[in-house]
């Protein structure tokens, strides 16, 4: 919608752009010349609802004549509700829309000023006045086609800050405005900006997507729950099988891992070679593991405490 709005207006400045050359080029412009000139840059769908010109910025022609008398006269650098957007447009030298407002002929529109300059005498550009277009409001709204985003079920606003009242302005928006976490996107044009903002009937997540994702997570907390259950379980059994296993030798008084069956005697002395097992209460603890494979070493050492 943001692309839509740019090149809308911009559709519309060829026209401006055009007027504004012919003058810049030297020419001057009867009024004969100008509406005949008016008559066939005039879009079909009436979107342009006059063309003006106005040198020092006062209005000096107007295309259609009938129904705009009363802009002629008309100052649009000291008007209270034009002169901050005119004075924009001649300092910057860039096209600025002014409104949307009442128009002194009748109705709402916008006013698109092109500022125009000529060569002085000493080859220096100097400003010369304005290439103007009205823009009849409601019909470039519904050039912009906004209302399929309702019918598609968002709700939109278009909103800019004023220069003149100081105020953010509504420029249009839908029926039933409901905004509540509407993205919002900065629609530039010259020398203003102006905001988008846009919100589903039914929020960003529909209620099916949110119930899957409610459904989603609780399986998966189940799943971590039920392993981490398991996990609990074997460490729980790990432990009552090592403490059948762990005896005391009536040997030698230590505690030993026993590798009988649980419910046996625990024989420690079957560890060691024949001839020793006699001797195996006052052998030490290094010399028992010398005597001992290699293989059985290791075992002992991770079970024995």
């Amino acid at each position: 919608m943001v692309n839509r709005i740019g090149s809308q207006m911009d559709q519309y400045l060829v026209a401006s752009d055009f007027l504004k050359n012919i003058v810049e080029n030297g020419n001057t412009l009867d009024d004969q010349t100008y509406s005949s000139l008016c008559s066939l840059l005039q879009d079909d769908a009436h979107v342009i609802e006059a063309f003006e010109l106005a040198k020092s910025g006062t209005v000096s022609q107007v295309y259609p004549l009938e129904g705009n008398e009363e802009a002629i006269g008309l100052d649009m650098l000291t008007h209270p509700e034009r002169k901050k957007e005119a004075q924009l447009a001649k300092e910057t030298g860039q096209y600025t829309i002014a409104g949307p407002f009442e128009l002194v002929q009748g109705g709402t529109g916008v006013l698109l000023f092109d500022p125009v300059y000529t060569k002085a005498s000493d080859g220096n550009k100097q400003f010369w006045g304005f290439s103007l277009l009205v823009l009849n409001w409601d019909k470039f709204i519904e050039k912009l086609n906004l209302d399929s985003l309702e019918t598609a079920g968002y709700h939109y606003q278009v909103w800019k800050h004023n220069m003149s009242t100081d105020e953010d302005v509504a420029i249009t928006q839908c029926n039933d405005v409901n905004l509540e976490f509407a993205l919002e996107v900065a629609c530039d044009v010259p020398n203003d900006t102006w905001y988008v903002e846009i919100s589903p009937h039914n929020g960003w997540i529909s209620n099916l997507i949110l119930w899957g994702y409610f459904f989603f997570a609780s399986a998966l907390a189940a799943l971590v729950s039920f392993g981490y259950w398991q996990f609990e379980q074997q460490r729980y059994k790990d432990m009552v099988y090592a403490k059948k296993r762990l005896c005391f030798c009536p040997h030698c008084d230590r505690r030993h891992w026993n590798r009988n069956e649980p419910g046996l005697p625990l024989n420690c002395h079957s560890l060691l070679p024949q001839k020793n097992r006699s001797h195996l209460c006052v052998i030490s603890r290094q010399r028992l593991k010398k005597q001992i494979s290699k293989a059985d070493v290791s075992f002992w050492q991770k079970t024995m405490i």
